[in-house]
């Protein structure tokens, strides 16, 4: 599955996107959150705030309990503001 990442996210986790095998049990937008927050430092750091963490599901913005199965690319992305 690819991951990517936007904004200050991408900065603290120091790369647009990667690709991952979600381990078993990672079913959810909110199970992947935890999973990758628990990865490593860095990863701990990018996601503290994961109450604040949008989430697209094949370019579609998702709800945390929604399944990714099936699912491609997920974006993860912090609020957004404009005008």
């Amino acid at each position: 599955m690819k991951i990517e990442y936007l904004a200050k996210i991408r900065d603290a986790m120091g790369c647009p996107s990667e690709t991952v095998d979600l381990p078993h049990g990672v079913t959810t937008a909110s199970e992947l959150l935890v999973w990758l927050a628990a990865r490593n430092d860095r990863s701990a750091s990018a996601f503290l705030d994961r109450a604040n963490i949008h989430v697209a599901l094949d370019d579609r913005i998702a709800n945390r309990g929604d399944e990714l199965a099936g699912v491609q690319t997920v974006t993860l992305f912090p609020p957004v503001t404009g005008g």
